[in-house]
């Protein structure tokens, strides 16, 4: 059997961000093969987002699982795997420059545009990490790191499996890394130049990052995780 080239993207969404999810859409669509989408939160599916084609939706009225979501209801998607945003302009050569630097590794790493790095000792989420490439920003070489942006990561099944065999994280960004790091695939931040991603304007307010900083039960979460699901296998 031959390697998978189906290209598959996989977003989960919430209310606030319809408008910005429909921009992302339009950035997306003709670069994939598949657009898989989590409605969080949503009493039913925008009719202005239709199954059919390329997409299909899953209702998560609860909110169960939150931004991970995607993969509990997704995970038997197979090929490269792109986990994307709603609060982020991709470029229209997004999907292509991803998947020609996962082949220029052999397809044995998950690459990213939002790189971060641990600070030891490590026991908060905001004061002891680092952003150490920003997915706005350029960036000169390649460089690894332990802890990918989840909106701007990419990777192949081959030899990242995405499943429910372990704890699992509210925070994407945790999960994505993990899958990678417990095969022992690295995590690598791509060379671009700056503005090559950008964010839609209008939606910091409800940043996941905002929350990690405003709220300290979401915060102690995120650190616990990192312990737990990162550090083990970067130390």
């Amino acid at each position: 059997m031959g390697i998978n080239i189906n290209k598959n993207i996989i977003i989960a969404t919430i209310p606030s961000r319809i408008e910005a999810l429909k921009t992302v859409l339009d950035c997306v669509y003709d670069q994939c093969d598949n657009i898989y989408i989590v409605f969080n939160n949503y009493e039913s599916i925008p009719t202005e987002i239709s199954d059919g084609d390329k997409i299909t939706s899953v209702l998560n009225t609860s909110n169960k699982d939150a931004n991970c979501a995607r993969w509990t209801y997704f995970k038997h998607v197979e090929g490269y795997i792109a986990s994307i945003d709603d609060d982020i302009i991709y470029p229209e050569d997004y999907m292509e420059t991803m998947i020609s630097k996962i082949d220029e590794y052999d397809k044995k790493v998950l690459v990213t545009v939002h790189g971060t790095r641990i600070i030891s000792p490590f026991n908060d989420y905001v004061k002891n990490t680092r952003i150490r490439s920003h997915f706005r920003t350029s960036l000169p070489n390649d460089v690894e790191v332990p802890l990918a942006g989840g909106g701007t990561s990419v990777f192949h099944t081959d030899y990242i499996k995405a499943d429910r065999d372990f704890p699992l994280s509210l925070s994407n960004d945790i999960y994505v890394s993990h899958l990678a790091l417990r095969s022992s695939i690295p995590i690598v931040a791509i060379k671009r130049t700056e503005g090559w991603l950008k964010p839609i304007v209008g939606c910091e307010e409800g940043s996941i990052w905002n929350r990690t900083k405003q709220d300290r039960k979401y915060r102690l979460i995120k650190t616990n995780d990192v312990k737990k699901l990162i550090l083990p296998f970067t130390e």
